[in-house]
């Protein structure tokens, strides 16, 4: 798996959309099914600012 961002865009504005998801991920890593860095990568937004901002700085663009 490539260290890339991992966008979550919540259309509802709460963010509480994804959560179950950034739970489930959380176990896969507490029992190695998932690199722990990938926690590191997820980024539940509701701004479109923030996806562009996320990808700047961690690929290094623009």
């Amino acid at each position: 798996m490539e260290r890339v961002p991992i966008i979550l865009f919540d259309t509802e504005g709460e963010r509480v959309f994804w959560q179950g998801m950034r739970r489930q991920i959380a176990e896969m890593v507490r029992y190695h099914r998932a690199p722990a860095w990938i926690e590191d990568h997820i980024v539940i937004t509701d701004d479109p600012a923030v996806v562009t901002d996320v990808y700047r700085k961690q690929l290094h663009l623009f």
